[in-house]
C-alpha cells in the first residue's frame, strides 16, 4: 500500500447498528540510508511512551544531540499526558478520541503519534508528537521530536488524522529551532511563533507525500 493513495488501515468493529471503521496508522515514506522505506504514524499508549523513555534515559548524557532531544520530549510528554489522564482527557487510540468528541464536544484531549520504521524485526520509534485536540475541534501540536527527514511525513499523517475527524485546522507554537522546518513544509517566507494548517496546506502536504511515493 502507498502512503498517498488515500487508503489507510482499519480495523472493523461490530456493534448491535452498525458496522465500525476506524483509523488504526497513517503509513508514509521517508529515505533511510538513501533508500526508500515505509515508516508509520500510529497513536502510542502511555506505557509504551514510558518503556522507549527508560530505554533512552542511560544514553542520555553521552550520546547524540538527537537522543538527549528523544530522552527530554518523552520525560515532557509523559507528564503532559499524566495531566490530562487524572481527568479522563487523554486518548490512547482512534476509537477512545472520537467517542470522547461525541461524548463532549468542548471536551480537550491529549494523544501521543509514534512514528516508526521497521528494522531487524522490531519497530524502531523515529518520531513522536504531543497532540490535543482542542475545545473548538482544532488539532493542536503541543511538541514533536523526529530524526531528520521525517518531519513532512508526521506532518502528512496529522493532516490524515485531522481529515478522518473533520479537524479543519493544525496549528502549533514554532520555535527558533522548528521554524525552519514549518516555512519549508508549508512554503512561505516566514514562520514566526505559530503555524497554521488548513484547508490548502493540508492539500499540499498530502500532494507532496503523493510524489514521494
Amino acid at each position: 500500500m502507498r502512503a498517498g493513495d488515500g487508503r489507510r488501515r482499519t480495523r472493523r468493529l461490530d456493534c448491535p447498528k452498525c458496522l465500525l471503521f476506524f483509523v488504526a496508522e497513517f503509513p508514509f515514506q521517508i529515505k533511510v540510508a538513501g533508500a526508500p522505506q515505509q515508516a508509520t504514524l500510529r497513536f502510542a499508549h502511555r506505557r509504551e511512551l514510558l518503556r522507549y523513555h527508560r530505554s533512552l534515559s542511560p544514553f542520555a548524557r553521552k550520546s547524540s544531540t538527537t537522543i538527549r532531544e528523544a530522552v527530554e520530549f518523552t520525560r515532557l510528554a509523559a507528564k503532559r499526558w499524566r495531566y490530562y489522564s487524572r481527568s479522563g482527557e487523554a486518548a490512547e487510540n482512534f476509537v477512545q478520541l472520537r467517542r470522547e468528541i461525541r461524548r463532549n464536544p468542548k471536551s480537550e484531549i491529549a494523544f501521543i503519534m509514534v512514528a516508526t520504521i521497521r528494522q531487524a524485526g522490531r519497530d524502531l520509534p523515529v518520531g513522536l508528537a504531543y497532540c490535543r485536540r482542542t475545545w473548538c475541534h482544532h488539532l493542536a501540536l503541543d511538541r514533536s521530536w523526529r530524526v531528520s527527514g521525517v518531519g513532512s511525513g508526521i506532518a502528512f499523517g496529522l493532516v490524515r488524522l485531522a481529515n478522518a475527524l473533520n479537524i479543519p485546522r493544525i496549528w502549533g507554537e514554532a520555535t527558533v529551532n522548528s521554524a525552519s522546518f514549518y516555512e519549508s513544509l508549508l512554503a512561505v517566507s516566514s514562520v514566526q511563533d505559530l503555524f497554521i494548517i488548513e484547508a490548502a496546506e493540508m492539500a499540499a502536504i498530502v500532494q507532496r507525500q503523493e510524489k514521494v511515493s
